[in-house]
């Protein structure tokens, strides 16, 4: 979340056009010792920050990962004038197309009014995020709890993982051509998963070791369950079986063409010190 967190301090100086590398002198490029951009801000200004952070809070709760990401851009695009590009749109000054690649890319264009040759802005940037993607075939027991296998996906810091609530989003293509879209754990009601890291007096051996090797990426499997199938004489393997199952009609064959990850859950919260 940080490389978000830094694009919303970059996008919020354009939107409110404070211009901040005209307010400061040479002296603070070169040695980046630079005034606070919250000093000379009025007062309309800093509400225009803060109600724009809250408007980027929900909009990334919804979106932390490329096909949550583009399904809430589609969303907004469309609420702020934008149109699909199809075969017949028509490429007019003024226009503003969205085009969306395989659910997992998003652009999007504003039609301006000189030719090509005169050039053109372009704006690019990632919408991943760190996180867990499951394996093709997640599933297995170990100690009587069912876990998923996983991989990680970005720059993780192992051991900060472990212990947080995590979601699970993504799809799942079925057989039969239907998608089942998965989100468990972004909603306050919905169950979590969990990386469980036992406390410090039962695992002493740990307090020697650094944190390149604390957590390794193998240890990274979540508690799935642990409650296993009494009615149909299983085990807790089948009861999570079970339950995909009853919830959202899929079958253990379907997870291996499963697009599914974990990422932080819950509400994101306001990180608030004395002042802002």
């Amino acid at each position: 979340m940080k490389l978000r967190f830094t694009k919303l301090i970059l996008f919020l100086a354009a939107c409110l056009q404070l211009n901040t590398l005209a307010q400061v002198g040479s002296d603070c490029v070169d040695s980046l010792e630079c005034e606070s951009s919250w000093i000379g801000l009025s007062e309309a200004e800093q509400t225009a920050v803060f109600q724009f952070a809250e408007d980027y809070k929900a909009f990334i709760h919804l979106a932390r990962t490329e096909l949550s990401f583009v399904s809430e851009a589609i969303t907004f695009a469309e609420v702020n004038g934008f149109e699909e590009l199809t075969p017949s749109t028509v490429l007019e000054p003024g226009a503003k197309i969205y085009e969306v690649n395989r659910d997992r890319t998003i652009s999007l264009m504003v039609i301006g009014e000189d030719s090509l040759q005169n050039g053109f802005h372009v704006i690019g940037s990632h919408i991943d995020s760190p996180r867990l993607d499951l394996k093709g075939r997640p599933l297995y027991e170990d100690s009587e709890f069912a876990l998923f296998q996983t991989n990680y996906h970005g720059g993780l810091k192992y051991h900060q993982w472990t212990n947080l609530p995590l979601a699970l989003l993504g799809r799942i293509d079925k057989k039969d051509g239907s998608v089942v879209n998965v989100s468990i754990g972004l909603d306050v009601n919905d169950p979590i998963f969990m990386i469980p890291e036992l406390s410090p007096h039962v695992d002493r051996n740990r307090n020697s070791q650094t944190l390149g090797n604390f957590i390794e990426p193998e240890d990274l499997d979540p508690v799935v369950g642990h409650i296993p199938d009494h009615i149909d004489d299983g085990d807790v393997v089948d009861h999570v079986l079970n339950f995909l199952s009853s919830e959202y009609g899929v079958t253990r064959a379907d997870l291996v063409s499963a697009e599914l990850a974990l990422v932080p859950a819950g509400l994101l919260a306001t990180w608030d010190l004395i002042g802002g």
